[in-house]
């Protein structure tokens, strides 16, 4: 899950710049909804981490006691 969070974050980092370096109105408009939806996956990766790593704690915490 982590290595798809950062492969999302490359891609998310070169549609920003790209979008901050074209001026094609459509293309610009194409980028940004390429740029929400892969803010979204990102952030819904970033919980399923979280997630991942809460269970862990948790999980540990029962077997060391």
């Amino acid at each position: 899950a982590q290595a798809d969070v950062a492969a999302t974050d490359v891609l998310l980092q070169q549609t920003i710049a790209q979008l901050d370096s074209t001026t094609n109105r459509y293309q610009r408009n194409m980028l940004g909804l390429k740029r929400d939806s892969l803010q979204a996956r990102y952030d819904a990766m970033c919980g399923v981490v979280k997630m991942i790593r809460m269970r862990q704690k948790n999980e540990q915490s029962k077997t060391e006691k």
